[in-house]
């Protein structure tokens, strides 16, 4: 089980991640031997892989397993730079098996970490692809470990897949250009779904994910207390997921 954890989108910060249990980092910035060097400090590292969106490039306009609108156009995430993703293909399945992930475990990668998995939210015909493709990760690279972001309506078909959860937004968040708790509204769900996640899925090391102003101690300390007191090990960085804690 974890006691620490860094997540990181960021360039290699060594320093700052060498010592934690579990690094959640962009691959994309870290080379073979910046991930050895963390390994030999004894800290695993999970590659971010999202599962529903895929990043906009010129050589991704016209990818078949983006979703379309009723022109044939792919659709983008209103908020992210990406193309929205139907999990049901079989060549996205195949795009991620075996192309995506081989190169993520050549570079060391001891794990994922799968992201935008509340696409089942406002897109639930994507429920079924995304528990197939969970599932055939972890058949086909069963020495990954899998960190699972919410998605929490996946996982009475996962959960045998995870070796943890992140519950991003735990106690706070960033909207509008602010930092703030959730409202009473809010913390009441968050809690809901924490006492789930602690009954049904008691193996299952949860990771909270809150972010706050760097400068701004008494949210970090409460979104800090408010995740041990629930039995989650925290984190809280800045809106920009650098090494922020």
């Amino acid at each position: 089980m974890p006691t620490s954890y860094i997540c990181h989108y960021g360039l290699p910060q060594l320093e700052e991640l060498a010592g934690v249990d579990w690094a959640l980092v962009q691959a994309g910035h870290f080379s073979a031997e910046q991930v050895a060097y963390l390994h030999q400090h004894h800290t695993q590292t999970f590659a971010y892989l999202a599962l529903s969106q895929e990043g906009i490039t010129a050589e991704s306009e016209c990818r078949p397993w983006h979703l379309r609108d009723q022109h044939g156009r792919p659709i983008r995430n209103a908020n992210w730079p990406t193309w929205l993703v139907d999990c049901n293909s079989a060549e996205w399945h195949a795009e991620l098996l075996n192309k995506q992930i081989p190169a993520l475990t050549a570079r060391g990668f001891q794990g994922l970490f799968l992201d935008t998995l509340d696409i089942i939210g406002p897109l639930p015909s994507l429920k079924s692809g995304l528990i197939a493709l969970i599932k055939a990760i972890h058949q086909q690279y069963p020495a990954l470990k899998l960190i699972a972001n919410r998605g929490f309506e996946l996982y009475p078909e996962i959960h045998d897949c995870l070796a943890g959860v992140l519950f991003e937004a735990f106690t706070t968040a960033y909207t509008n250009g602010r930092y703030a708790t959730w409202d009473e509204e809010g913390l009441a769900w968050t809690t809901v779904q924490a006492n789930l996640l602690r009954t049904r899925y008691p193996h299952l090391p949860v990771l909270a994910l809150d972010y706050a102003d760097p400068n701004d101690e008494v949210l970090r300390q409460l979104a800090i207390g408010r995740a041990r007191a629930h039995g989650f090990v925290p984190f809280v960085t800045d809106w920009r997921v650098g090494a922020g804690n």
